[in-house]
């Protein structure tokens, strides 16, 4: 709308600027690569699936579930685009709970269990859509995951077993990631699926016995993300993301398995989610 002088209104000239098409987030293109960066760090509030005992007499009754309740957490990503305009780029992300500990109780009889989860992201991003309303890019790279679980049983006050079962997932990862824009307010939505292997490591005492196992997992990511512009290069973020992980082992599964004469492994599957608090960032 134009004032009867001649002049644009200072509320369309902020609308007009929010959602100028020159890029997806409203700036013109770039010529100089450091003004190509971009950053966002988010807290994390999410649960996971915890471990459930086996049966072991004398130490644990079966279906009891330990470290199942909320984990914080951090999650940063850096990335950087190629080109002045934003059609091509790399980011790499890095996130991390923190160490859940728990304590079983049954009689003369108690297991601390602790819990640890990390991953890690490596992707080359490129725009299939892009025209400052609405975005759509495909993403590619390679996904990391780290699951470690340690169980100390411990009976009239002498320890009696200790589990540390490792679980390492290397991967290829393919996805999508779009965004929609509305004024100072952002959607976006990513689904990814990463393919790789799985190498479980178990470490069981008494006896100082050790297994290595290698399995084919699957590893879905879906998240939605809200966000809305407080200043022309700084975005608040909430979102949600639920992850998930078809093959590893838990450390409660192999309860019973000690002494470990003749171990079986018992594999199961885990999941994550949550809600993202986040500041995104970029020049």
């Amino acid at each position: 709308m134009v004032d009867p002088g001649g002049v644009v209104s200072p509320q369309r000239a902020m609308e007009a600027y929010w959602n100028s098409p020159a890029s997806d987030r409203g700036y013109p293109c770039r010529p100089i690569w450091w003004q190509h960066v971009y950053f966002r760090g988010e807290y994390l509030l999410w649960w996971t699936r915890g471990s459930t005992l086996t049966p072991w007499a004398g130490v644990a009754d079966g279906g009891i579930h330990m470290n199942d309740g909320s984990r914080s957490g951090v999650q940063f990503t850096l990335g950087h685009w190629f080109d002045p305009c934003r059609w091509s780029g790399i980011e790499g992300s890095y996130l991390t709970l923190d160490t859940q500990a728990d304590r079983y109780i049954n009689g003369n009889a108690t297991i601390d269990a602790a819990s640890s989860f990390q991953g890690v992201e490596g992707l080359f991003r490129r725009a299939l859509i892009t025209n400052g309303y609405h975005r759509l890019d495909i993403v590619l790279g390679y996904r990391g995951l780290q699951l470690k679980d340690d169980f100390l049983a411990n009976v009239q006050g002498l320890d009696v077993a200790r589990i540390n079962t490792r679980n390492l997932f290397n991967g290829f990862e393919l996805g999508f990631a779009g965004r929609l824009r509305r004024y100072r307010w952002t959607l976006d939505m990513q689904m990814k699926l990463a393919l790789g292997n799985t190498n479980i490591a178990v470490h069981i005492e008494p006896g100082g016995a050790d297994f290595s196992f290698d399995e084919f997992a699957m590893v879905p990511e879906l998240g939605v993300t809200v966000g809305y512009d407080l200043a022309p290069r700084l975005r608040a973020t909430v979102g949600y993301t639920f992850l998930y992980w078809s093959m590893l082992a838990r450390a409660g599964d192999q309860l019973d398995q000690v002494p470990a004469a003749a171990f079986l492994l018992r594999t199961t599957d885990y999941w994550a989610q949550g809600l993202n608090l986040g500041i995104a960032w970029q020049y």
